[in-house]
Parts: structure tokens; C-alpha cells; sequence
């Protein structure tokens, strides 16, 4: 009983953020879909001031770092590579795979900032869908390097397996990629004192 008791308050953490966010996340949506040029966005984000855009904007140098020094440690060739981002944020993995001749650049992004902000960039191709449920609506076989890094919480997967098992959305991560795909992968840990 004890263990359903503290799933329960768990369950109802999540809902009450992910329902504060989503609302949030509509409204501004509501007006994100019609921007079309890059100006037109950085005004509206400085209107609004997006905590967490500019945030990752203030770490691009950094997030850069990152990515390129896995692909070199994995030794991997952008060039022609049909890449794609789960959760890109500010979407310095699509540029530096645009500046490495990648052949296309796609990516999903929930949050309405940040796919827009990677939707005006001419060279990508954006999903603004939930990737725990819609995976499957994309290209099967289509990448041939998938990134994804920080769009999962891994101990909240842990503690939803009861809704989407890790190994029903790998097996759908899976689908997506070419048979010689690399999928890298980089869960965060939310240290929520939950687990």
C-alpha cells in the first residue's frame, strides 16, 4: 500500500506540471504559429522572456562542445548523414550537422519556443509532437544518426514503466533508424528524491 500511496502522489506531481506547462505552451503556441522569420521570433521571445530559451541560448558554446566532442570520440562523419534530433533545444547539434554536411536535418520538439525557433532555420525539418507517444508517426529507416540527449528524465522513465515500458519506446526509436544507424542516447537524472 505504501508503494501505490507514494505512486499516486508521483502521478499527480507530474499532471499538475505537465498541465501547468501545457497550457503555457498553448497559449504561446497560439501565436508561434504564425511567425516566419527569425527577427519576428527573437522579438517575441524578448517579450516574453522565455527563462528557458534564453538559458540555452547563454550555454550554445557549451552544448556545441558537447556534441561535437562525442562525435569525434565516435569517430562519426556528418557528411550525408540523415540526422535526427529528439529534443534539440536550442538546436546546436542541427547546426553544427548542417555546417558538417549532413544531407537532412530533422528533429522533435515539444516545447513551441524551441521548434520554432529550429522550424525557421532553412535547412531543418521539424516535428512538434510528444516523442514518449508519436515516434512511430515518422520515416521508418529514414536516419542514419539519432541524437538524443537530455529529452528524457531517466528516473522518471524508471517510475513510469507502468505507462510506456523503456523498451516499447526503444523499440520504437528503433524503427526510425537505417540499418547501419548509430542512436546516441544521454538520459538526465531529475534528482527529485522520488527514486
Amino acid at each position: 500500500m505504501k508503494n501505490i500511496s507514494w505512486y499516486m502522489r508521483f502521478i499527480k506531481k507530474i499532471i499538475k506540471r505537465y498541465l501547468k506547462v501545457s497550457r503555457n505552451w498553448s497559449l504561446h503556441n497560439q501565436q508561434l504559429i504564425s511567425i516566419n522569420s527569425m527577427e519576428e521570433f527573437l522579438n517575441y521571445v524578448d517579450k516574453n522572456n522565455y527563462d528557458t530559451f534564453l538559458m540555452y541560448k547563454d550555454k550554445s558554446n557549451e552544448k556545441r562542445e558537447d556534441f561535437n566532442a562525442v562525435m569525434n570520440y565516435l569517430k562519426i562523419d556528418l557528411s550525408g548523414q540523415n540526422f535526427l534530433d529528439i529534443g534539440p533545444a536550442y538546436g546546436d547539434s542541427l547546426n553544427i550537422c548542417y555546417e558538417g554536411g549532413a544531407k537532412n536535418i530533422d528533429f522533435i520538439e515539444i516545447d513551441p519556443f524551441f521548434f520554432t525557433f529550429n522550424r525557421l532555420k532553412p535547412f531543418t525539418k521539424g516535428y512538434n509532437l510528444n516523442h514518449f507517444r508519436e515516434l512511430k508517426t515518422l520515416e521508418r529507416r529514414k536516419y542514419s544518426l539519432i541524437w538524443v540527449k537530455g529529452a528524457f528524465s531517466a528516473d522518471r522513465f524508471i517510475k513510469m514503466k507502468l505507462v510506456l515500458p523503456l523498451s516499447v519506446w526503444l523499440a520504437n526509436l528503433e524503427l526510425l533508424a537505417s540499418p547501419s544507424a548509430k542512436i546516441i542516447i544521454c538520459p538526465y537524472w531529475s534528482n527529485d528524491n522520488y527514486v
